[in-house]
């Protein structure tokens, strides 16, 4: 299961399935996140891993982080949870370099989604202005070590 979740071809049609859900063409995605047309090709084939740069770009015409990063739509985090996107960014950016092995991999998806679940609930626990960004990078730093 966690292989299935995190190889390139499944991430890959989960933007290619992102993408046909938002209505847009290759070309129109492709420029909202960044990148050449073939280059989307690519990463819907399964040919090459998507980076982050491009899946957060691509958050502006609509894309659903949770759905392509875990394979899951409206991830739910213990209760009633309100984290604006440029939040939620910022969150799985912290995931992407902190929840690695000593050797730079990706760790497996359970760990990846507990640290998810642990910043969102520190970043949800306060009101958006007063969001406490050092006690969820210090906390993602800590989950590396």
């Amino acid at each position: 299961m966690l292989e299935t979740l995190w190889n390139p071809e499944s991430i890959g049609e989960r933007i290619k399935s992102e993408r046909r859900r938002l209505g847009l063409s290759q070309d129109k995605f492709a420029e909202a996140g960044g990148i050449r047309r073939t280059t989307l090709y690519q990463y819907e084939h399964g040919d090459r891993r998507p980076s982050l740069d491009f899946l957060m770009k691509s958050t502006s015409v609509g894309l659903d982080l949770a759905y392509i990063i875990f394979g899951e739509r409206n991830l739910r985090i213990a209760g009633a949870i309100h984290i604006e996107q440029e939040e939620l960014n910022r969150i799985l950016a912290l995931v992407d370099q902190y929840a690695r092995d000593s050797r730079g991999r990706a760790l497996a998806t359970e760990h990846r989604q507990e640290l998810f679940k642990q910043l969102c609930s520190i970043a949800n626990s306060r009101s958006e202005e007063d969001v406490d960004w050092s006690a969820i990078e210090s906390t993602a730093q800590a989950f590396a070590a």
